[in-house]
């Protein structure tokens, strides 16, 4: 979250402007309901916000769609614009049209959208992820999503991080190592010469090598890490010295999603504080995307990593 030392006016806002009618409201919408009415509002409120007034929107509107789910087609396609980095800045006339479902409403504002650096603005709640002193939700909005989320801890399998990545959307800011995103429907797909790679660490595994002769060989073969990777994309947080390390390796090897497997909730995050959970909660989506090592390569390279437990062998 930025400070209100940061001269919000300076950064490059590229704004999602979300609206969404009901199919209870279709056709029959109520006053200040319409997506015409929400665009306005919305449209309104760039224009006198000093941050905002100068910068360039992008429409996304489900018209008959209901809230309480979140497979919708502009919704999906705001998604992959986010991930793709056309627009980081999403802004709703408020929290009902962004969804009714409070567990994955919450969900999105607390977790999903700062992880992408993304700013949330919801103006009928007054609402905007980036000032500190309207960080809060509403009393009243925050105590319901709360509620939802205590109730939903005890049901893993029903929480909305599971819905989401059971039907195989990645959300998450970076993808693994031999991945990357599909920005138009959210989902991991191979990318081959990372995927090489991947393939090149789990044979050297079976064939006896230890993390450390592993890792050795990678940084003789000159191979770029997944921080070179980012320097050389001039992203802020790669490093042009980075090496491979037998910790690295051991991460891939016990990666599930190199089998096409995504874990869930490795870790709770409720309101700013995340609290992990331990191996044997975490639950596995199976099939949720291209799989890079087949299931028994990966259980065989497990297996040995299992009997050397120690990550810098």
């Amino acid at each position: 979250m930025l400070s209100d030392s940061v001269n919000l006016s300076a950064l490059n806002w590229r704004i999602g402007i979300y609206t969404r009618l009901s199919v209870e409201d279709n056709g029959k919408p109520a006053a200040g309901v319409s997506i015409q009415s929400q665009t306005k509002l919305i449209e309104d409120y760039i224009k006198h916000d000093y941050t905002l007034s100068k910068c360039k929107t992008f429409a996304y509107t489900d018209n008959g769609f209901s809230g309480t789910g979140f497979n919708r087609t502009a919704f999906c396609k705001m998604l992959g614009d986010i991930h793709c980095g056309k627009i980081n800045c999403v802004i709703v006339k408020d929290i009902s049209r962004f969804g009714r479902n409070y567990i994955e409403c919450g969900d999105y504002i607390e977790n999903v959208f700062p992880s992408l650096s993304v700013r949330f603005i919801s103006v009928a709640e007054n609402f905007d992820s980036l000032r500190e002193q309207n960080a809060p939700l509403s009393l009243e909005l925050l105590s319901v999503v709360h509620d939802y989320y205590a109730k939903d801890i005890s049901k893993k399998v029903s929480s909305a991080l599971y819905v989401r990545k059971k039907s195989g959307r990645f959300t998450s800011k970076l993808a693994p190592y031999g991945y990357r995103h599909d920005c138009g429907a959210s989902k991991l797909v191979v990318d081959k010469s990372g995927a090489d790679v991947i393939r090149l660490i789990f044979r050297l595994r079976i064939g006896g090598r230890s993390l450390s002769q592993i890792s050795d060989v990678l940084n003789r073969l000159s191979i770029p890490t997944a921080f070179n990777l980012r320097y050389i994309e001039n992203h802020n947080d790669g490093s042009k010295t980075a090496i491979w390390r037998p910790s690295t390796i051991h991460d891939v090897l016990q990666n599930p999603y190199y089998a096409g497997h995504t874990p869930v909730q490795k870790s709770i995050c409720r309101f700013g504080k995340k609290t992990a959970v331990s191996k044997s909660q975490i639950l596995l989506v199976k099939n949720t995307h291209e799989a890079i090592i087949d299931e028994k390569s990966f259980a065989a390279a497990n297996n040995i990593s299992k009997r050397g437990a120690n990550k810098n062998e």
